[in-house]
């Protein structure tokens, strides 16, 4: 979980002792880190230092020059006494019970940045790692059965769930088309309450791999039709479930509603890529476009990992735009595989896929 940055300016030292050690020994203290100013200078130059801040709770005397909320997304909150809170907006009592305190800051912050909640709001067992590429053909589903397969094998409970709209689920040829993800759709829309149950009658297991999956859909529109908030909801209630360790989302290569929605989701976020010029320019178009939506507000660039499929040799793929962290081999016998199973048998590719998770702190080598 991404951690928020508070700077908090009161010339009172027991207050500033006593929020420190309420902090400390409370929940918030793997939620937030917290700097302490006595001085309005000593703000201002940390504000000032390009270091992060999210919310500055500050008294009258030690407030900073408050720049435009629009532009600046930090959260600028006046520390008053009693009787004092129509004299500046925003305000909190001092004070008042600390958890109660910390916890309208943090709200307003939410209020001002949206999307930023997600900072403070991902504290769960069940993880969720989604596979993205601008591009088709990029190695993409079989990088997430292979790295479902690896999870499977530390004993981790993981679900595959492929939310591309055309589904060729590698993990279902051959059979009649199912509407597994469908149904699960219809229930979270209209039977929320029973969607546990109905889940249960929902999933596949794949012996093999060792996972869970869902089928379907077999109607395009199903998925197409997707809104962020629904694909941020059937996420949440999956997790909210408590039955898996892991969810890998096998995802497009769009960028509608339903993908953002998947993004900001997620707690990672595997961009596969490849060598060549027209994923550089792909790639480039779509993360100036995530940019653009918003996304640059949320914790998912601090978990984005930029993966280089299909090496063929020592070559280092550099661009300023992104940083590559993980390099998977080239299969040539893939381009011919039929069974999804073949994705667990390659040592040498599963060696680097577990180097892979390593490397985004999934687990150790």
């Amino acid at each position: 979980m991404e951690k928020i940055y508070v700077i908090v300016a009161i010339a009172d030292s027991q207050y500033q002792k006593a929020l420190h050690t309420y902090i400390r020994e409370s929940d918030y203290h793997s939620k937030l880190i917290v700097r302490f100013c006595s001085s309005k200078a000593h703000v201002e130059e940390l504000l000032a230092s390009g270091e992060p801040a999210h919310i500055v709770l500050a008294t009258e005397e030690l407030m900073p020059m408050v720049p435009n909320q629009q532009e600046g997304k930090c959260a600028y909150i006046a520390l008053v006494e009693d009787g004092a809170l129509e004299a500046m907006e925003p305000a909190l009592q001092m004070y008042q019970p600390l958890n109660q305190l910390i916890e309208q800051a943090l709200k307003h912050y939410a209020k001002l940045n949206p999307n930023a909640s997600q900072k403070f709001q991902r504290d769960r067992k069940t993880k969720i790692a989604a596979f993205y590429s601008s591009i088709g053909g990029s190695g993409k589903t079989a990088t997430a059965l292979a790295t479902a397969h690896q999870l499977s094998q530390r004993n981790l409970a993981t679900l595959y769930l492929n939310m591309e709209a055309v589904c060729g689920n590698p993990l279902h040829t051959g059979r009649k088309a199912e509407e597994g993800i469908s149904n699960l759709l219809y229930y979270m829309r209209n039977n929320e309450k029973q969607l546990s149950v109905r889940f249960e009658s929902l999933r596949q297991h794949h012996e093999s791999l060792g996972i869970d999956y869902l089928t379907g859909p077999s109607n395009v529109r199903d998925l197409l039709e997707l809104t962020e908030a629904d694909a941020k909801r059937l996420l949440q209630v999956l997790c909210q479930m408590g039955r898996y360790d892991y969810i890998i989302v096998d995802m497009d290569y769009s960028v509608d509603e339903r993908n953002l929605g998947v993004l900001q989701e997620s707690d990672f976020v595997y961009w596969m890529m490849q060598h060549n010029e027209q994923c550089l320019a792909k790639t480039q178009v779509v993360l100036r476009y995530l940019q653009r939506a918003n996304l640059g507000d949320t914790r998912f660039f601090s978990q984005l990992f930029f993966v280089l499929n299909k090496q063929l040799d020592e070559q280092i793929l550099y661009n300023s735009d992104f940083q590559i962290t993980s390099y998977l081999p080239y299969i040539p016998e893939w381009k011919k595989t039929g069974d999804a199973a073949d994705y667990s048998r390659n040592r040498h590719f599963n060696h680097y896929v577990r180097q892979m998770l390593a490397d985004s702190r999934v687990f150790a080598t």
